[in-house]
């Protein structure tokens, strides 16, 4: 498990967690900004480190899960993730349509 989180004044303002799959996949597990700096670049500085994440370690392709109502599935759709499926993410009594997003990273390409 990998993760990243840029400041600002000293302060913490988003976070990252990244995982790898023993198949040669990573997971964007967790990727927050907090609200009242959202709206600034800080998501796409964390989406942008997690793709060079996993370039550098030759992941070819990542995955993400976003309840499917949050203003993140439009995020990922974004940043040319494809979704592969929902299903329902339970938590106690409560359950919510969660997306299984996916994207194809560029073979052999790195960030520099």
């Amino acid at each position: 498990l990998a993760g990243y989180a840029p400041e600002i004044d000293g302060q913490i303002v988003g976070v990252v967690g990244l995982g790898t799959y023993a198949h040669g996949e990573g997971e964007v597990r967790s990727l927050y900004v907090l609200p009242e700096f959202q709206g600034r670049g800080i998501g796409q500085r964390l989406w942008d480190h997690s793709e060079r994440f996993f370039q550098d370690r030759d992941i070819r392709a990542l995955n993400v899960w976003t309840l499917a109502q949050a203003a993140a599935a439009r995020f990922y759709e974004g940043q040319g993730c494809e979704p592969l499926g929902t299903s329902l993410l339970r938590l106690g009594d409560h359950a919510a349509p969660c997306t299984h997003y996916r994207k194809v990273l560029g073979a052999g390409h790195r960030h520099a």
